[in-house]
């Protein structure tokens, strides 16, 4: 089972997600210039407000980091092992368990890590119970024992946010998972140039008589309405998740309220461009998932038909559906929920789906339709 987001959402002018050149991402699409964030920088955002605000999933998200054995010496240090001779035990276990340490720096490993964000205390606790087991020169063979039942408890205890995106580890491949969820770059429906603000900034302490500024600069910005698209892969899911369909509902009904909600972090406290989608259309289906991103391989066009870029999107959005759904037929068990600001034009839609008053409204009866179909 698939569940596919579609959302339109126009920002102010914003610097959200830049290159290494300090200038917002962009793109060719359709012949002519975009504006782009990507696909990383929306997934990071979501975790961020799984994190923040969603209560259900506090404390049991994973931590992406390279700084495991430090964590691990801190705990051991923190009951009041010697620093250096749990510094060495360390050493030995995150081997053990098939990660390579920095060359320059033992406090962390050579790659980032996604785990679960207890791991370090369950590897401390592990060998405070058992220290002649991890206290010498070699680990025992007991110690051994318990460093493979660690690596099973990684592989098959995952959190939610492991279970959604995945994990990739190149030095020990069965740590690998596969990720439930796919989100596209979004991109800009409409062709973009970027625009420049010069800024400068006085000198509080300055005297009257000095003149010119403290300091003096550019940012790189725009304005741009997007088209966003993720898809869910709810077995995939649900096999991430030891098989409990209930809690991966629950997993996905949290992601679907993350996702709208998630805003990247990029210049906001000098842009403060916090805009919510406009438009969110989301789908179920078994068969394979449409993007709709080439609805816009004709740019939207300020001042078209005298309506604005997020009426052009939707509008365009709601034509290439029906397009889409003539050529290729309509599945049997493809159902659309959607929900937007106000009156929208999406006239196929509103024939075709549920409209829903508010996203609560819109993600409780996704919720609802997914548990009647796992638990018939």
């Amino acid at each position: 089972m698939f569940v596919e987001l579609h959302m339109i959402q126009n920002f102010g002018p914003s610097c959200l997600n830049r290159d290494d050149t300090n200038t917002p991402k962009d793109c060719q699409f359709g012949g002519f210039r975009r504006a782009r964030i990507s696909s990383q920088c929306f997934k990071r955002a979501i975790r961020k407000y799984f994190n923040e605000y969603l209560s259900e999933f506090k404390g049991k998200l994973g931590v992406r980091t390279r700084l495991l054995p430090k964590k691990i010496s801190e705990q051991l240090k923190n009951k009041g092992k010697e620093e250096e001779i749990s510094l060495d035990i360390v050493k030995k276990v995150v081997k053990k368990l098939g990660f390579s340490l920095d060359k320059s720096d033992a406090n962390k490993t050579d790659v980032l890590l996604f785990f679960s964000n207890d791991l370090p205390e369950k590897i401390a606790q592990l060998i405070l119970d058992n220290w002649d087991d991890f206290n010498g020169k070699k680990i025992s063979k007991d110690g051994e024992s318990l460093i493979k039942e660690i690596s099973e408890t990684m592989k098959s205890e995952l959190d939610p946010d492991i279970a959604l995106f995945g994990r990739m580890v190149a030095s020990k491949t069965d740590l690998n998972v596969d990720a439930a969820c796919y989100v596209a770059h979004a991109l800009s429906t409409h062709k973009v140039d970027m625009e420049m603000d010069f800024f400068t900034a006085l000198d509080d302490l300055q005297e009257k008589e000095d003149q010119g500024a403290g300091m003096m600069g550019t940012i790189m910005y725009n304005s741009s309405c997007f088209y966003r698209y993720s898809v869910l892969d709810l077995d995939q899911l649900s096999s991430n998740l030891q098989g409990n369909s209930d809690y991966a509902i629950d997993v996905l009904k949290g992601y679907i309220l993350a996702s709208l909600n998630a805003i990247p972090t990029g210049k906001q406290t000098s842009m403060a461009s916090f805009n919510k989608p406009d438009f969110i259309m989301a789908t179920l289906r078994t068969d394979q998932p449409w993007s709709l991103t080439n609805a816009f391989i004709k740019p939207t066009t300020v001042g078209m038909k005298n309506q604005d870029l997020i009426n052009q999107s939707i509008e365009k959005l709601d034509a290439y559906l029906r397009d889409v759904l003539e050529l290729y037929g309509h599945p049997d068990d493809f159902q659309v929920h959607f929900c937007a600001t106000g009156e929208r034009p999406a006239a196929y839609l509103k024939t075709l789906g549920t409209h829903h008053s508010s996203v609560q409204a819109l993600i409780e009866a996704i919720g609802e339709d997914l548990s009647g179909r796992y638990s018939a």
